[in-house]
């Protein structure tokens, strides 16, 4: 969305959400919504929300004028300049940032669990006197 919320759904299922807390993913979701516009011309209004075909990615853009999408083969997508090319490679930096907060969440979450280093003779609110 416009104010940098993201969220990545995978084909296979799962995804991650929740990126607008961090602003890193909150600017890559904005350069991406911005491109979004040039890439339209490419793109026709749709109800049907089906996976990208076999070497192929699907791109959907919500507007005020409803759902629109279009496919296209990964070779279209090499070249960055492109209209679909742009939209691929700014929605991979939004993916490489939401990627890099979980990193970070699953890297703090394992430094939490780290058991607390106890000194011989010295009492913390988490070890027992003896």
């Amino acid at each position: 969305f416009a104010d940098g919320d993201a969220n990545v759904y995978h084909k296979t299922g799962g995804g991650m959400i929740g990126g607008s807390f961090h602003e890193n993913v909150r600017n890559a979701a904005k350069a991406f919504v911005a491109l979004a516009p040039k890439a339209m011309p490419k793109m026709v209004k749709t109800t049907d929300f089906p996976l990208p075909g076999q070497d192929k990615v699907r791109f959907y853009a919500l507007t005020p004028q409803g759902v629109f999408t279009t496919e296209t083969s990964r070779q279209t997508l090499a070249n960055p300049k492109s209209e679909l090319g742009a939209l691929f490679y700014t929605g991979q930096e939004v993916v490489t940032q939401m990627r890099q907060v979980q990193d970070q969440k699953e890297e703090e979450k394992k430094q939490d669990k780290k058991p607390a280093m106890t000194v011989p003779g010295y009492v913390t609110d988490e070890s027992e006197s003896t």
